[in-house]
């Protein structure tokens, strides 16, 4: 009825405030309907059969708290996720960027925030490396800095080693160029790798 309904989105900002309390966390900016089927899913592993269940559980277990926070952590993301955005970055950004006149041996610096497990960092290198080489830029140094809360997916971005579906969105003359096949992976060449410098942050 309607008066559950209501019940449940009360206890549902109760858990995201409890998670955002021992986690030091803001959720407020998610996607209600991600964090709420997540949530779905940990009642599911936790035979909670209403939310209210679910919510004396939490409040008793803090490792229902690490659970819930992980999955709420979970990423979106992979390479080239965005084509738009990315030929847009291609086209007139780094362009603009590199027009700029810099000091004798200092840095172009760019950073990828909520980078999750690398792949949006990658990419941004891969534009850059191909822009310099067309260019004929080759000298100049670059560093992506790429920083996520989730350890997890930062420690998964360092091996810089993807299955191959996951690399299915990479065109061939990035594929060919910037990865190494290993067996069912694809290994990021370590010449792009060390131009990457990932963080828990």
């Amino acid at each position: 009825g309607f008066q559950d309904k209501k019940q449940d989105e009360t206890y549902f900002d109760k858990i995201v405030q409890l998670v955002s309390d021992r986690t030091h966390v803001d959720f407020s900016e998610y996607r209600e309907p991600t964090l709420s089927r997540r949530l779905g899913n940990r009642m599911l592993i936790r035979k909670c059969n209403d939310i209210e269940a679910y919510w004396d559980v939490i409040q008793q277990d803090a490792s229902e708290v690490a659970a819930l926070f992980s999955s709420f952590l979970i990423g979106v993301t992979n390479f080239f996720r965005d084509p738009e955005a990315y030929d847009v970055i291609r086209k007139e950004v780094l362009s603009r960027i590199f027009s700029q006149p810099q000091e004798k041996g200092s840095t172009y610096r760019f950073w990828v925030t909520a980078c999750s497990t690398g792949e949006e960092a990658y990419t941004l290198a891969m534009l850059i490396e191909d822009y310099l080489q067309e260019h004929d830029r080759q000298n100049i140094d670059y560093k992506v800095f790429a920083s996520d809360i989730d350890e997890h997916a930062v420690q998964f971005a360092l091996k810089a080693t993807y299955s191959l579906n996951m690399v299915a969105d990479v065109p061939e003359q990035y594929k060919s160029k910037y990865f190494i096949r290993e067996g069912d992976y694809m290994v990021v060449r370590p010449s792009l790798r060390k131009r990457i410098m990932f963080t828990v942050q």
